[in-house]
């Protein structure tokens, strides 16, 4: 496991250009009712905003990965876009990944594989908020870049596991991934990231799954629901939640001159849903200087 940090030097949503103003001041920004265009036209925009977005890359040397819809059922999709992406940046849109909220995961696992020690984010997806009458709203593509670094303390990824699910109510395929990811830490989860949006009843099948981690439950863990706050904004969510647990401090105590204990461990659970797509679940753990020293 290694240890990183995240910074993101972009966000361009619709309805908010500052990622802390977006997740600690209220949206003013009026829900649009937009219609949702083809998704050629769709493409096209994610280019759009994809050129503004690599034109503030600094670097060009570092590795860049994209953080993309999740279109695994959708080949003509997915052709359309890499190829677009490739025939305007050539060798920096090698690295694609199409699993919509759940892509910074994969993305952390490949630059861990790699060994890249700094690693460029773009997240392209498409963003929808909920009106008063409890509809969910297209309003634009949406766009991000960050930058994630290795460094020797902060939170690592400790677990990661996705699973085709198209029907979460039918065939809900939690159970076992939560299991799975309470396995990899002794310590309870401090913080759980939930992929529940208060309108659509499926999205609430995480809830069910809970009891398969209750010994990691305490009356001291916090939820977060990154929907109620800011929509639906597809791979974007996943980046937006890694930046929300490393640089929150009313979360968890995130520097290691802030606990008395050197051995203090702190996890936290990500549950992501795609609908039609797939669930999956992430945890990560912090990774202080006590436990660098022991190896």
């Amino acid at each position: 496991m290694k240890p990183f940090t995240l910074s993101v030097e972009n966000l361009l949503l619709p309805y908010a250009d500052n990622i802390d103003f977006l997740l600690y001041e209220p949206i003013n920004a009026t829900i649009l009712d937009r219609e949702v265009p083809a998704w050629q036209v769709f493409i096209y925009e994610c280019i759009v905003k994809s050129k503004t977005l690599i034109n503030n890359i600094v670097d060009s040397t570092v590795p860049i990965v994209w953080l993309l819809p999740a279109w695994v059922y959708q080949p003509d999709r997915i052709k359309l876009l890499t190829t677009s992406l490739q025939e305007q940046y050539n060798e920096r849109a090698q690295h694609l990944i199409f699993n919509g909220s759940s892509s910074i995961d994969s993305a952390i696992a490949l630059a861990s594989e790699k060994n890249w020690p700094q690693v460029h984010l773009i997240a392209l997806d498409a963003t929808y908020r909920v009106d008063k009458n409890g509809r969910y709203l297209y309003q634009g593509t949406g766009g991000a870049l960050a930058t994630l670094s290795f460094v020797q303390v902060g939170w690592a990824q400790s677990f990661s596991e996705l699973v085709p699910s198209i029907n979460f109510v039918q065939n809900n395929v939690l159970n076992g991934m939560l299991t799975r990811a309470s396995q990899t830490t002794t310590e309870p989860f401090k913080l759980i990231f939930t992929p529940g949006n208060g309108v659509e009843a499926e999205s609430d099948v995480w809830l069910q799954s809970l009891q398969a981690i209750n010994d990691k439950i305490t009356e001291k863990t916090m939820y977060r629901f990154p929907q109620y706050t800011y929509g639906k904004v597809g791979a974007l969510s996943g980046l937006i939640n890694l930046y929300t647990l490393t640089t929150n401090p009313t979360l968890v105590s995130y520097t290691e001159s802030e606990h008395e204990d050197a051995d203090f461990k702190g996890c936290a659970l990500i549950i992501s849903q795609e609908k039609y797509n797939h669930q999956a679940v992430a945890s990560y753990l912090w990774i202080g200087k006590e436990s660098n020293s022991n190896g």
